[in-house]
């Protein structure tokens, strides 16, 4: 048992669990692991995770620069074709009702009828990014990104508009489904705490930055100014996605990925195949001498520029395209992945149903603030979201190299869900000081500080429980998070339905209340997860429900 995480009865290999850090390893697992590959530097010690292949097309062979760079434009397509569209309005929901001549629920609901859009396509880009790879998918989704756009700037009316909303709803599906999935493809385990920080602070906190700027365009130069500005920004980065994002799916032999054997091998049969591939390679080095053809002949040529570009690069499994769909609304079986869509989604709902109520109760007494001024009261969630993706950028991957290095060198993703604490704290005291603070009309620098400090916990939580997931169950990735987008879709669609009556009939301080206490009971599932997650990561390795309902093949095969 390390620090209170229960081992299995059994005492085999558990997916997820893996020999991180020789330093602090016995004798004996140490020479286990002297076979294989290890970071370099100051990380020599530390063994790579997934274990790349001998491929240099193998996207864990690219450069840290080339990784970057694609992670970059990816990251940018998440955030101009992602997340700016939703809240782009926010701010000005009063102006946009007038000069439309609607009510402000109807204002609200277009940007539920976008994430209504997002979350029915998500089911179908998973498939489609398994089938084909993800690279078509984000070419696609930036084109239709910027076809939305165009159709909501030249919108006559409220129809038209709406039409512009769901179209921006189906341009973001892949970027907000894969953005997260994409950091395995990309990054190695002692990584992805940083990497992981950074989607989270796109897809929590910079729809602040969004309604900050929004409502200055809205005030000075009209609604229709932001989607004429945002136009811009999405014809680059289409540009970018076409040449600088080449696919990052990857079909690796089953013994490279070392954190999700365990199912039908365990760890010391895995070591056996390994030892006899490395013979196979020195044997194959003295061939050299006498055939230098044959030595190389199978690896694979790297890819020329040209090559890289391809929309279509074949297909990845032989699974149909409706079966993996299944597949990932199916994967609510799985108890982890249900932990993170529960945890995450429903959570960070509480941040929508804020931001939409903002631009309705901020514009009447006692505030009656313009557009602008309520976008700049969003200042203090950006700060709060920010803080809280800088501060988890900083401290993720330490910490599980810290708790890694006082468990003999073996990493459980359970260390990770530690740093849940501090962002529940901050969740459920900004929750409900939020709540007090619009019922007693109290100053509005309290008010955007305790939005602030509410979103600090939120993007921490969301943090935690991605990584948490992405770790434990990396054979899920895809399907974890377009399953956590598609609830979270659902929910946000439903928040901006009934988020404004509710907040009329119960008044804010019931409203935010019950936000509270609800996350409060939600985040108590941790402790649970905490202390048998690892047993049940060995139980579904050896009763994979997608597996037995042959929607997956086994991850260990």
């Amino acid at each position: 048992m390390a620090f209170g995480v229960l081992d299995p009865k059994d005492g085999h290999h558990v997916p997820g669990t893996v020999n991180l850090d020789d330093q602090a390893t016995s004798d004996n697992t140490e020479a286990t692991s002297r076979s294989l590959k290890h970071a370099t530097g100051k990380n020599s010690h530390i063994v790579l995770v997934p274990q790349p292949s001998d491929d240099p097309n193998d996207p864990l062979n690219w450069t840290l620069l080339k990784r970057n760079l694609v992670f970059g434009v990816i990251m940018l397509g998440t955030a101009f074709v992602g997340i700016v569209p939703g809240p782009i309005l926010n701010a000005g929901i009063v102006q946009v009702a007038t000069d439309l001549h609607v009510s402000f629920g109807k204002i609200a609901q277009l940007s539920g009828y976008l994430t209504l859009a997002l979350g029915a396509a998500s089911p179908l880009v998973s498939a489609l990014a398994r089938k084909y790879g993800k690279r078509p998918l984000f070419v696609g989704s930036s084109v239709i990104g910027v076809v939305g756009c165009l159709v909501a700037e030249i919108a006559p009316g409220y129809n038209q508009l709406l039409a512009g909303r769901v179209l921006q709803g189906l341009g973001s599906s892949a970027y907000e489904s894969l953005c997260l999935s994409v950091i395995s493809d990309l990054y190695f385990v002692h990584e992805r705490g940083f990497y992981v920080s950074i989607p989270i602070f796109i897809l929590g906190a910079l729809s602040n930055g969004v309604s900050i700027i929004g409502g200055v365009i809205i005030t000075n130069l009209g609604w229709k100014y932001n989607f004429h500005i945002l136009l811009a920004f999405l014809g680059f980065q289409l540009i970018l996605v076409i040449l600088f994002c080449p696919e990052t799916t990857y079909n690796r032999s089953a013994i490279y990925n070392i954190d999700r054997v365990g199912s039908q091998v365990d760890l010391r049969e895995k070591r056996n195949q390994e030892q006899a591939q490395l013979e196979h390679v020195e044997k194959a080095n003295v061939t050299v001498d006498n055939d230098a053809e044959s030595s190389f002949q199978n690896i694979p040529t790297k890819k020329t520029f040209l090559q890289d570009m391809a929309l279509y690069n074949g297909t990845f499994t032989e699974k149909s395209v409706i079966s993996m769909g299944i597949a990932s609304v199916a994967v609510v079986f799985n108890v982890i992945t249900s932990y993170n869509v529960f945890i995450s989604g429903l959570i960070m709902a509480w941040f929508v149903g804020m931001a939409v109520l903002s631009g309705v109760f901020l514009a009447g007494p006692p505030w009656t603030l313009t557009s602008a001024s309520i976008g700049y009261v969003s200042t203090g969630p950006f700060i709060g979201g920010l803080l809280a993706s800088s501060l988890m950028s900083w401290i993720s991957d330490p910490w599980i190299k810290f708790m890694t290095r006082r468990n003999k060198g073996i990493y459980e993703p359970e260390f990770r869900l530690i740093l849940a604490i501090p962002g529940t704290i901050c969740t459920v005291a900004g929750l409900v000081g939020f709540g007090a603070v619009i019922e007693k009309g109290l100053s509005v620098y309290v008010l955007s500080f305790l939005w602030g400090l509410t979103l600090f916990g939120m993007c921490i939580v969301a943090s935690v429980t991605s990584a948490y997931a992405l770790d434990a169950m990396p054979s899920l990735a895809v399907e974890n998070f377009i399953f956590n987008v598609t609830f979270k879709n659902f929910f946000f669609y439903g928040i901006t339905l009934y988020v404004i009556p509710w907040y009329q009939m119960s008044g804010p301080l019931e409203l935010f209340g019950t936000l509270a206490g609800i996350t409060a009971a939600l985040m108590s599932l941790t402790i649970p997860m905490y202390i048998w997650g690892k047993r049940y990561r060995r139980y579904w390795g050896h009763h994979n429900a997608l597996v037995m309902l042959r929607l997956e093949k086994d991850p260990s095969q």
